[in-house]
Parts: C-alpha cells; sequence; structure tokens
C-alpha cells in the first residue's frame, strides 16, 4: 500500500483535488478544509453527484460503503461522500464543516423546531423536507444570513 502523505499547505491540496475530480465520472466539489480555505490541509473532502468513481489508474480503494468511501491518491486521503442532487446543498453544508460550526449550526435549527442533517433541513413537527438544494435554500430557511465557508470555524 501506497504511503499517506503528512499535511499539505492548500495550494498542494487544492492541485491534488483538482486532478482526481478530473478522474470522476460525474461532477465533484471540494468540501472540508479545503473548501474552508484552511492553510494546512490533512485529508481532502469531495461531494459528488451521482456515483462513486469506478477503479481508476492511481487511485486505491481504502474503506467505505453506500454514501462515503475513502480513497488515497497520490499520497493523500481522499474522501468521497455522494449525494443525490436534491439534497446536494445540505451534503456540501455536511461536509464542508468545521465540527464545531455544524454542530452550532444543528443546535440553532433544532432552537427552531428543526432537524438538520446532510440530507437537509427537516419541519420536526410535520417531518416535511424544507430545504435540501442549496445552502443559500438552508440559511434562508433558517432566517440566517449566508456564511462563506472560510468563516466557518
Amino acid at each position: 500500500m501506497p504511503s499517506l502523505k503528512s499535511d499539505s499547505t492548500f495550494d498542494e491540496a487544492s492541485a491534488t483535488a483538482e486532478r482526481f475530480i478530473k478522474l470522476l465520472p460525474v461532477e465533484g466539489m471540494i468540501a472540508g478544509s479545503l473548501r474552508r480555505k484552511s492553510p494546512v490541509v490533512g485529508d481532502i473532502d469531495i461531494v459528488s453527484v451521482g456515483c462513486f468513481p469506478k477503479m481508476l489508474d492511481g487511485v486505491e480503494f481504502i474503506s467505505g460503503g453506500d454514501t462515503m468511501r475513502t480513497y488515497l491518491f497520490e499520497g493523500t486521503q481522499i474522501n468521497v461522500m455522494i449525494s443525490k442532487p436534491e439534497y446536494l446543498g445540505a451534503t456540501l453544508l455536511y461536509a464542508t464543516g468545521s465540527g464545531g460550526w455544524g454542530t452550532m449550526v444543528r443546535v440553532k435549527a433544532k432552537r427552531k423546531g428543526f432537524k438538520l442533517n446532510r440530507y437537509g433541513l427537516w419541519d420536526v413537527k410535520t417531518s416535511n423536507l424544507v430545504a435540501s438544494k442549496t445552502e443559500m435554500d438552508i440559511f434562508k430557511a433558517l432566517d440566517k444570513r449566508f456564511v462563506e465557508p472560510e468563516n466557518r470555524k
């Protein structure tokens, strides 16, 4: 098994992510610390609409299941999370983090009578999906201004 690189700079990780995304048979979007523009990136998170990549040259499958898989590409761990188009905003919000920021948003949603997860913002009383297609839709439904990924600390 190839060895795992230590942390990469933002520029190195961006270049690696772009090369990986070009290999995908479907659209892929950068998430996680790279989307938050962290100066140092440990692993790369990608949200993909559709399906996981099949066997690709230079990409080693490490682990995973139906909704998330981990690969090794150019010595970097890449986590790919699959989303249906109708849940893309919620999945991207979830995968971008940071973990603490995501927890804070879920707590605020709960106080307003909602449940927020990687599939969308749900009304707890009716179980109806309120917003999920875009991050902006979710912020609007929560009556919050949009927070740019790099400010989600």
